[in-house]
């Protein structure tokens, strides 16, 4: 089994409000969840970076498994700012599990300056791409499960696109 989150885990509930205004030295509630759940990892959601980087940097340090997204790059050194862009997980059956993630390269038109200073955000779909070829081209796996946490980029009445992240469909 494979238990994966898809982003915004840490903002966007009065429990995490709450916990960020009043208890931010304890542990994160959220995050002790999933690790007792025992998520294999998580991919983090334009709300992680709410908060600011401290408190996103604090769930990260008490997670007990990676946060992936190839293209959320740390400025100075262009790589990865969460560390392995993809992980391989082998199953008990032996099947050998390929998961990477993306994050919409919108982040930066959303949230507060300071809140992602030092990160750029690739774009998602050029750098999903190009994290998939490496895994092909480097990785032993049987299946690939790629994570893309964005939204809808089509007005849902009107079909009138309101962002592009290029997986925008052209219909």
């Amino acid at each position: 089994m494979i238990v994966l989150d898809n982003g915004d885990l840490i903002q966007g509930t009065p429990l995490m409000t709450h916990y960020v205004k009043n208890h931010a030295e304890k542990p994160n509630p959220m995050i002790a969840i999933m690790n007792q759940i025992g998520l294999d990892a998580g991919v983090p959601g334009n709300h992680e970076f709410n908060f600011g980087k401290a408190i996103l940097q604090d769930a990260v340090d008490q997670s007990n498994y990676p946060w992936l997204s190839a293209n959320i790059v740390d400025e100075k050194t262009g790589k990865p700012y969460f560390g392995s862009p993809y992980i391989i997980k082998t199953l008990s059956n032996g099947v050998k599990v390929a998961i990477t993630g993306v994050t919409t390269h919108y982040v930066p038109n959303w949230e507060t300056p300071e809140h992602i200073q030092g990160i750029q955000f690739a774009d998602a779909f050029t750098t999903l791409k190009e994290i998939v070829k490496e895994i092909q081209s480097n990785e032993d796996y049987d299946l690939l499960i790629a994570l893309y946490h964005g939204g809808f980029e089509r007005d849902m009445e009107t079909g009138e696109v309101t962002e592009t992240s290029g997986f925008t469909s052209t219909r």
